[in-house]
């Protein structure tokens, strides 16, 4: 198994290399709101992002989900390593994973596999998409219960819930900001403008994968 796993290392890293061409997505969608002339192109990533096309891991990356195997067949050793693979892989193409600082690497490796397979991502070459494993459903938690964070989120809620109007509701379920807004809040100004020199900076703390606990 261990030299299986030492060529699968190697295809990870070797798929970091497999990025997809790059689209002007302002041409191709030249009646979105985002490609109006007054932004000079500097929203054209948020075309992107909206527009983008999402695909399964496999025809991203170029490898099976068959080529990972079950955890049940790994030592932790051999986990930790395809966990650091797979976090360096899908950094390589703007995607972050969002996980517990202390869970344990045969846990992390079965819900990276368990996404690999079932979930497909847009790639996007500016900004950062953040995969989440859970549900804010501790009973359903990817890490178990000793492991989930979300349900002392949703003790703190049920202390201090958030009070919106019906308005802001509306919004809310229309996956905007609760004051409409469909701007990264992060990039407008303090009279929610949008501020093109806040680019500049946007997903710096973004640049390294969570780090492992291993």
């Amino acid at each position: 198994m261990q030299s299986y796993i030492t060529q699968l290392l190697h295809d990870l890293k070797a798929a970091q290399n497999n990025l997809p061409p790059p689209k002007d997505y302002a041409l191709l969608y030249p009646n979105h709101p985002a490609a109006h002339p007054k932004y000079e192109g500097d929203l054209d990533y948020i075309i992107e992002w909206e527009m983008g096309d999402a695909q399964p891991m496999e025809e991203l990356f170029g490898i099976s989900p068959n080529a990972l195997p079950p955890v049940e067949q790994l030592t932790n050793e051999q986990a930790e390593s395809l966990c650091h693979a797979i976090l360096e892989l899908w950094q390589a193409f703007n995607i972050l994973a969002d996980f517990p600082d202390d869970v344990p690497a045969k846990l992390l490796y079965r819900a990276f596999r368990n996404y690999w397979i079932e979930h497909p991502v847009s790639y996007t070459s500016a900004g950062r998409l953040h995969l989440e494993f859970c549900h804010y459903i501790p009973e359903q938690c990817p890490w178990g219960l000793e492991y989930c964070t979300c349900k002392d989120l949703i003790a703190e809620w049920e202390k201090h819930p958030v009070q919106m109007t019906p308005e802001q509701e509306e919004h809310w379920k229309k996956g905007l900001q609760p004051n409409g807004a469909w701007i990264n809040p992060d990039l407008l100004d303090e009279n929610g403008n949008f501020d093109p020199n806040k680019l500049q900076s946007f997903g710096d703390d973004d640049d390294e994968p969570d780090s492992l606990p291993f």
